[in-house]
């Protein structure tokens, strides 16, 4: 199985307007702005989402928000996702929603 680095990241924000401010002076480009998040592209490609931390639907923070809230690898190959997903499947929390699995 081979990993090959972070696609997604998403975090939890008290100021959503700082955060985005860090972000962009970081030199990640916009990419989206919705009510309550904003939406990121590193220089790899890889995106980053800000949220709200009141806003639902997200998993919840390890500890008070501004945290990580998900983490999206990114596999090299189908037989890498397929390993993955069976190394996963026995974790309470596992879920599988087709191109996407995690716990």
């Amino acid at each position: 199985m081979r990993i090959v680095g972070i696609d997604e990241l998403t975090f939890g924000v008290k100021d959503l307007a700082l955060a985005q401010r860090f972000f962009t002076d970081w030199g990640l480009n916009p990419l989206s702005s919705v009510e309550g998040q904003l939406e990121f592209e590193t220089l790899n490609g890889a995106k980053v989402r800000l949220i709200d931390g009141t806003v639902e639907g997200f998993a919840p923070g390890v500890e008070p928000d501004p945290t990580v809230r998900e983490v999206v690898w990114g596999v090299a190959d189908a037989s890498s996702f397929v390993a993955l997903k069976q190394r996963l499947q026995s974790k309470l929390t596992y879920f599988d929603h087709g191109e996407r699995v995690g716990c």
